[in-house]
């Protein structure tokens, strides 16, 4: 392809059930105006909620697929990893198997990482483990937070060795 030449891609995106999506017009529209250094136009957008629900049980996503194959694009642009899948993992795994299975790449919008470039799979892994160091972050200070709330409210006896799981599952006492 030229790099002049404006290539042509869907957008998807899923929300948590709990979520208000964005429309679909509306999403194209943010899509195209974001993307025009990239020399991308979105054609349509397509909006599912469940995050947590498996692809193939998603009703736009698999709308999507069909689209991409029967009108030769190759490319799915989504707003970031977490809107695609759950786990970052996850994203991982169902990027790869879809780029094997239908020849489809995917541009990440957040994260500014497209998958036909060499380095894509070092960055989503990169991006992965980023994600989930920050998770296991929040999770620990909330733990912490816990203990030194009862501690300060006298809910928990003094000298007492308090079990705590670290990133890795091993426990620790505080």
């Amino acid at each position: 392809m030229d790099a002049n030449q404006t290539q042509k891609a869907y957008c998807y995106t899923c929300f948590s059930k709990t979520a208000q999506p964005i429309g679909t017009t509306l999403m194209t529209e943010f899509m195209n105006t974001t993307l025009q250094q990239r020399n991308i136009q979105v054609i349509d957008s397509f909006v599912d909620t469940n995050s947590k629900q498996a692809p193939h049980r998603r009703h736009y996503w698999r709308i999507v697929l069909e689209k991409c194959v029967d009108e030769g694009v190759k490319l799915i642009v989504v707003p970031a990893m977490s809107m695609l899948m759950h786990s970052h993992f996850e994203t991982i795994m169902l990027v790869r198997e879809i780029k094997e299975q239908y020849g489809i790449d995917f541009y990440f919008l957040f994260e500014d990482i497209l998958t036909s470039t060499e380095d894509a799979d070092s960055a989503l892994v990169a991006q992965s483990v980023l994600k989930d160091e920050i998770a296991a972050r929040k999770t620990q200070k909330k733990v912490l937070r816990s203990i030194c709330t009862q501690v300060a409210e006298g809910l928990l006896p003094e000298g007492k060795a308090y079990k705590v799981r670290d990133r890795y599952n091993r426990i620790k006492y505080v």
